[in-house]
């Protein structure tokens, strides 16, 4: 079966944001008094912000404090956002490639949107995506498939013909969950041997990687 459209992750795939996002939640933490436990964030990184703050904050509901600090999580990253992201090698140069062969391409992150428009400006590939779905248009995050399923309907691209490039746990879950094919690529904070645990469709170190077997994913015998 050929595919027909790729959907990417944001953070950990195209971009290392968690050095921002790790200065952004600790700065949040440390703000109401409370120590940030060093590598806590590796555990929930791929999820949304609350879905990350609640367990790092020991609330067990959702309170008007951890809106405020969500809300102020936020505003803070995109302070930092455009000077402290960085795009990986070889991020804007596969969608390219995809564009070429006329594939799709759609961008599904449980980040929020306005953080999202800074990445893919700082990408240079807003011309070539034919979608976006953020944290912000929907209900769940991942692990849940929703994300990956709105991208999906956007592009007017069955599950079966779409393939998820995910960095994540998290993100390789819901993409499975979808009924689409996977690609981990081990570009963030995620082990590889971890992602492995969950038999994506293919295992790679690196985005690069990707490219010398692109016929081959898009083509699979």
């Amino acid at each position: 079966m050929t595919i027909k459209a790729f959907i990417f992750d944001l953070d950990g795939t195209l971009i290392d944001a968690f050095p921002a996002y790790e200065k952004a939640f600790r700065h949040t933490i440390e703000s109401t008094g409370r120590t940030y436990e060093k590598g806590s964030l590796e555990t929930y990184y791929g999820q949304m912000d609350i879905e990350i703050l609640r367990p790092m904050l020991k609330k067990d509901k959702i309170d008007t404090e951890l809106n405020h600090l969500i809300e102020q999580k936020r505003n803070y990253y995109l302070k930092i956002a455009q000077t402290a992201i960085k795009t990986h090698p070889c991020a804007a140069e596969l969608i390219r490639l995809l564009k070429e062969r006329s594939i799709k391409t759609a961008i599904a992150t449980s980040g929020q949107r306005s953080a999202t428009e800074i990445a893919i400006d700082k990408l240079e590939i807003r011309p070539l995506l034919d979608a976006t779905i953020t944290a912000t248009e929907v209900t769940n995050g991942k692990p849940h498939p929703e994300l990956f399923l709105k991208a999906s309907e956007m592009i007017n691209t069955p599950p079966e013909d779409c393939i998820v490039i995910e960095d994540s746990t998290h993100g390789i879950q819901a993409a499975k969950r979808a009924d689409m094919k996977t690609i981990a690529v081990s570009t963030g904070k995620t082990p590889m041997r971890d992602l492995k645990n969950l038999k994506p469709d293919y295992a790679l170190d690196s985005l690069c990687a990707i490219i010398p077997q692109l016929d081959k994913i898009i083509n699979p015998l």
